[in-house]
């Protein structure tokens, strides 16, 4: 998995926006800490943030047009609000061209904006980690009741 992580990050520092990139990195951060604090697979866990915003750059028309391109069924929903497409982008580009194929990592991808009913560690490791990016907690401050939460429990 180190060649995908290194590919990853080529991907994060040669396409990305600064900001994107950052909040990547932070993610990436609280992500370790995260996994040692619960016993998480670290390198799974950095993996699936390094991923998860490979898209989030991308404006409404262009993830439509991608998600068109790789014959996704896209929801009424999905149409209203195009960024709810980015986590499934980023898990087929996993697979597509970085070779990710553990399905932890690609549903955790997948699903990281909207969550679903069966959450692994893993899971629940990258979802807090996105959402308790220090920038995140800063401009919201009811994060910061979820950031406590999460040095104990999910």
């Amino acid at each position: 998995m180190a060649i995908i992580k290194d590919q990853l990050i080529e991907h994060i520092e040669n396409k990305l926006p600064d900001s994107l990139k950052t909040h990547i990195y932070r993610s990436c951060e609280v992500g370790r800490k995260l996994c040692g604090i619960h016993s998480v697979d670290t390198e799974k866990v950095e993996i699936a943030l390094l991923g998860h915003d490979l898209y989030r750059a991308y404006s409404d028309n262009e993830m439509l047009n991608v998600a068109e391109e790789k014959e996704i069924e896209i929801s009424y929903v999905e149409k209203a609000s195009p960024l709810l497409l980015h986590g499934v982008l980023a898990s087929i580009t996993m697979q597509e061209q970085y070779n990710a194929f553990d399905k932890q990592i690609i549903v955790t991808i997948k699903y990281h904006t909207s969550g679903m009913e069966e959450m692994e560690e893993v899971f629940m490791t990258v979802l807090s980690a996105d959402k308790l990016d220090p920038k995140k907690i800063e401009k919201n401050a009811q994060l910061e009741t979820k950031n406590k939460t999460a040095q104990n429990s999910f």
